[in-house]
């Protein structure tokens, strides 16, 4: 077995790749529109590299991460300040049952399509209740998702396509198994800013979200130890000359495990990683694309207190028609569904029925309040308008409704009208019950 300084120093620039009589793929050679080497990391709108809170690395690879980069980018702002940045910590919250409990990064942009992400300004640390503060909502609602893809790298071409995002400064989503990963140190002489490369990942899940930051088309690898670090001889033994073969190529990877991973939080990964891992979530890479800011006009404003937030359903709407809205988190229906082609979108927890939300008091321990905001329709109703509260099936409810009302806002996030229900605060009845803004009818 090679020595650690060994294979350090089997590390580094492409030898001069020797000849092979194997059939090449579908696939020929990395477009060649491509810079050398591509690094968001210096770029003034990438977030720090910071740690993860307990299991909430997909949170932070999907939310803080890329979609925080992209809006940063988009808005030609920087990452260098708390009201700058986005806040992963709700989304974990409401995502994942438990401190010990992972969630998935498809539930995340979801999420941040629906009701945006807080900033970190706004949520500074997690907390074991949910955010409360109406106006944090609404600026919140300032960040959202618009779209994603899911796309696979299994061959050169889907390769080149991850590359030309990179190259297009769009940072990328992926996932590897972490426990068991090896890094070895990257050799001096190289102008690579990152001095650390994955020799190895772990043999099994559970999967670690990251983000790829950037790419160098010059480092790599010996990996089938020839003393050489080619891209056109089959050292997979299979008769073809694909992805899994080459040797040379990597991505930046930025792990949410902090500084202390790797060299700064950061390390190498080759290109053929994707092709040769078996975990399928490591066959592919995503990338987020932000929402225009767009200023909420019409909002649900809510204060309450429910012993278990899973429990509860919630929708607002017309005296006939009590249910024509529909907050995503308390509701049982599932979200709209980008293709389920891939296995980060068929996993996704708001794909599937609810109940949606974490396990949880809605409130503090202490029976106080939270106040929350939804987005509203700008037609929805106000002269007569209801608000149904709800237990899931088979449940009760256990709590307070201290106030509610739907506000109307100016472009600035001012307060212009309210139309608050009368009556409140309330106990919750057990099974629910439905309040109109006029009872006289």
């Amino acid at each position: 077995m090679k020595s650690l300084t060994a294979l350090a120093l089997s590390i580094g620039l492409a030898c001069t790749p020797s000849l092979s009589s194997c059939r090449s793929s579908t696939s020929a050679s990395i477009s060649r529109n491509l810079p050398q080497r591509v690094n968001l990391t210096t770029r003034p709108w990438f977030p720090p590299i910071v740690r993860q809170e307990s299991f909430s690395c997909a949170q932070h690879a999907g939310l803080y991460y890329t979609l925080g980069a992209e809006i940063a980018r988009s808005r030609d702002t920087s990452a260098s300040s708390p009201d700058l940045r986005l806040s992963p910590s709700h989304a974990y919250l409401l995502l994942a049952d438990s401190p010990s409990r992972r969630s998935h990064l498809i539930d995340g942009w979801i999420l941040a399509a629906d009701s945006g992400v807080p900033l970190e300004s706004d949520l500074p640390s997690p907390s074991p209740t949910l955010m409360s503060g109406f106006h944090k909502y609404r600026r919140a609602l300032l960040n959202r998702a618009r779209s994603w893809q899911v796309l696979p790298i299994s061959d050169t071409p889907s390769l080149n396509k991850a590359l030309h995002l990179l190259a297009d400064q769009h940072p990328l989503a992926t996932e590897f198994p972490i426990q068991g990963a090896k890094i070895l140190p990257f050799p001096a002489g190289h102008p690579s800013t990152c001095r650390a490369i994955v020799s190895s990942w772990g043999s099994s899940g559970p999967g670690h979200a990251m983000v790829y930051a950037g790419f160098d088309l010059s480092i790599g690898r010996d990996c089938n130890g020839d003393g050489q670090i080619t891209s056109n001889i089959d050292i997979t033994g299979d008769g073809l000359i694909t992805l899994a073969d080459r040797e040379q190529g990597a991505f930046l990877a930025v792990n949410p495990w902090g500084r202390s991973w790797g060299d700064r939080g950061m390390a190498w990964v080759l290109f053929r990683d994707h092709a040769i891992n078996r975990w399928p979530w490591s066959q592919y890479v995503a990338t987020v694309q932000p929402a225009p800011p767009k200023p909420p006009r019409t909002m649900l404003r809510l204060s309450l207190h429910c012993t278990d937030r899973s429990t509860l359903r919630i929708a607002a709407g017309t005296p006939s028609h009590p249910h024509l809205w529909q907050p995503l988190l308390f509701r049982s229906s599932p979200a709209p569904q980008h293709p389920r082609n891939n296995v980060w979108e068929a996993f996704a927890r708001l794909h599937h029925n609810g109940p949606h939300i974490s396990k949880g008091p809605l409130g503090s321990a202490n029976g106080q309040p939270v106040e929350l905001g939804f987005l509203l329709p700008d037609n929805f109703p106000t002269t007569n308008w209801s608000l149904s509260l709800a237990p899931s099936q088979g449940t009760h409810l256990s709590g307070h409704l201290h106030a509610a009302s739907i506000v109307h806002l100016s472009s600035d996030g001012r307060i212009t009208r309210e139309f608050p229900l009368p009556n409140l605060p309330a106990k919750l009845p057990p099974l629910g019950t439905t309040w109109l803004s006029n009872p006289s009818h």
